[in-house]
């Protein structure tokens, strides 16, 4: 079990990236897996419309770059980017940098690798719009290592989105991201979904 009823909040190092927090479109926490593994998670609600707003996708994509910048400045720990990032991952330029360097692996793009269907939707505004995956799990290859399980859950009662859940086990594999494939607000909701579901163990 979890050993804290909430994840920790570590200190942001980025200064940029501290400045911003203040906006209310990311959180930084730190999850607890078990034998003292911690998971820094960032998570993220874009900016509305990031496919068809060059503008808006720019305002989603400089948080990511911060993101990266505060990555680099913590400890090397296992990491996440997790959340609605209101776009597809082809107009964010700074996850395609991360992933075509081998920084971060799309984990919903390698589903199958962990039970679930590879680059499965996360959206449909309703039963006759398209559907199409705007909500991520980004992990570098350490976090990737403590990845036990991924699905989406299309069942979760919220409008528009499906619930992405992520399984961790307390012991590292030797999984590996060698693949490359760019394919009302739900803040609250998404931070009561890292708080109750994020941090499921399996052991």
């Amino acid at each position: 079990v979890n050993r804290y009823k909430e994840p920790v909040r570590p200190k942001i190092l980025h200064a940029p990236l501290a400045s911003m927090a203040e906006l209310g479109r990311f959180h930084l926490y730190a999850i607890d897996i078990g034998h003292g593994t911690l998971i820094h998670v960032y998570q993220v609600y874009g900016v509305t419309n990031g496919n068809g707003n060059k503008h808006a996708a720019a305002l989603t994509d400089n948080i990511l770059h911060h993101i990266m910048k505060d990555i680099d400045m913590q400890e090397p720990l296992p990491v996440l980017i997790t959340g609605d990032l209101n776009a597809s991952l082809t107009a964010l330029h700074t996850v395609q940098d991360a992933i075509m360097d081998h920084r971060l692996c799309d984990v919903g793009a390698l589903a199958s690798a962990f039970g679930g269907l590879d680059n499965e939707h996360t959206c449909q505004i309703n039963c006759t719009a398209a559907r199409t995956r705007r909500d991520y799990v980004l992990a570098n290859s350490q976090a990737l290592r403590y990845i036990d399980t991924f699905t989406v859950d299309h069942d979760a009662g919220l409008p528009v989105h499906s619930i992405l859940q992520v399984r961790f086990r307390s012991q590292p594999t030797n999984a590996k991201c060698d693949i490359v494939r760019l394919p009302q607000g739900l803040h609250h909701a998404f931070h009561q979904h890292v708080v109750n579901h994020l941090s499921l163990i399996h052991i």
